[in-house]
C-alpha cells in the first residue's frame, strides 16, 4: 500500500491580527503515521476559547494518530488471521485510549482538572485510516473532508459550539442532550481501490475552498481551486509547499491611505487553516481482500 502525503498549517488573521497588538498561536496541528499495514492521519482543530489550545491540539493529534494506527493494524490481523469472520475498528476503545491518556496528562499538570482541560484539551478532529483494504473516514466536531474531489462539510454546530472529543472527562449539556456527538464518528467507509484523493481539513479549509477566485493578497494570480494540492506534484515533493502556499494565501500586506501612511492589511484566511492531502500513488496495486 503506498500513498503520498503532504500537509501544512498556517494562523489565520483573527490570529496574527495584523497592524495590532496581541499575535496569539495557531490552534491547529496536524500528524500521520506509516505502519506495516495502515496509514492513519490526523487535523485537529483547538477551541478558539481556550487559553493554550494548541498546546494540547498538538499533543493529542500524536495521541490520536498513535491509538489509530495500532486499531489498523489489529484489524489488519483479524481479516488476516480469521477471513471468514466480520471483523471491525473498535472506535469506541480507540477514544477510550486517547482520552485516558488526556486524562492522565491533565491530572499531572497540578491545576484544577476541569480548568486543565479547558485550557488546553479542547479540539475537534478529522481523519482517516487507510488499510490495504478499506479506507476509514472519521471525525469528532466540525471540519471537512474533500474525499475524490467531493466537499463533505462537518457542522456547522448550533452557535457555533462543536463537540471536543475531552467533553468526555469533564461532561457538558452534549452529555445528556446528544450523547452520540461525544463519540468518534465513522462518516464514509470506501473500499481502497476508490481512494484517489483526500483532503483532511479544519473549518478553515471551508473557507479556502470559498476563494478559489480570488486574487492572492498583492498579485495578479488567483487562489485556484482545492484540487491544487492533489494535482501538483510540487506539494509532495516539497515538504513545506502546502505550508508555503496556505502561507501566500493569508500574507499579510500594506497600503498607503490618505496623508502617506501605511495602512496594514489582512491576508485572506481570517481562521487558523490546515490540511493534510493524500493521493494515491501511480505505481499503487491494490490488493485482493482475504
Amino acid at each position: 500500500m503506498e500513498f503520498q502525503i503532504a500537509g501544512g498549517s498556517v494562523p489565520g488573521s483573527e490570529h496574527t491580527k495584523p497592524g495590532k497588538p496581541g499575535w496569539t498561536n495557531n490552534q491547529d496541528a496536524f500528524h500521520w503515521r506509516q505502519t506495516d499495514n495502515c496509514l492513519a492521519a490526523v487535523v485537529c482543530d483547538g477551541c478558539g476559547s481556550g487559553a493554550h489550545s494548541e498546546v494540547g491540539a498538538k499533543i493529542s493529534a500524536r495521541l490520536v494518530v498513535q491509538f489509530i494506527a495500532e486499531a489498523g493494524e489489529r484489524y489488519v490481523g483479524q481479516l488476516l488471521s480469521q477471513p471468514e469472520k466480520e471483523v471491525g475498528i473498535d472506535w469506541e476503545r480507540v477514544k477510550t485510549l486517547i482520552l485516558s491518556q488526556i486524562a492522565v496528562l491533565a491530572s499531572s499538570m497540578g491545576e484544577s482538572f476541569s480548568k486543565t482541560i479547558n485550557d488546553y484539551f479542547l479540539f475537534t478532529l478529522v481523519g482517516a485510516l487507510i488499510t490495504p483494504w478499506d479506507v476509514f473516514l472519521f471525525s469528532l466536531g466540525d471540519g471537512v473532508f474533500v474525499l475524490n474531489g467531493e466537499i463533505i462539510q462537518l457542522g456547522p454546530f448550533p452557535n457555533n459550539a462543536p463537540s471536543y472529543l475531552a467533553y468526555n472527562l469533564t461532561g457538558s449539556s452534549l452529555t445528556v442532550d446528544q450523547p452520540e456527538l461525544l463519540k468518534i464518528q465513522v462518516n464514509r467507509i470506501i473500499l481502497i481501490d476508490e481512494l484517489e484523493s483526500l483532503i483532511l481539513g479544519c473549518d478553515g479549509v471551508l473557507d479556502l475552498i470559498a476563494l478559489a477566485d480570488k486574487n492572492l493578497p498583492h498579485r495578479e494570480e488567483v487562489v485556484g481551486s482545492i484540487s491544487q494540492f492533489w494535482t501538483d506534484d510540487h506539494y509532495f515533493t516539497n515538504s513545506d509547499a502546502v505550508r508555503r502556499r496556505l502561507a501566500l494565501i493569508g500574507k499579510e500586506g500594506a497600503e498607503v491611505v490618505a496623508g502617506n501612511k501605511a495602512r496594514v492589511t489582512n491576508g485572506l484566511l481570517a481562521d487558523d487553516t490546515t490540511l493534510v492531502v493524500i493521493r494515491r500513488d501511480p505505481d499503487w496495486k491494490k490488493e485482493v481482500r482475504p
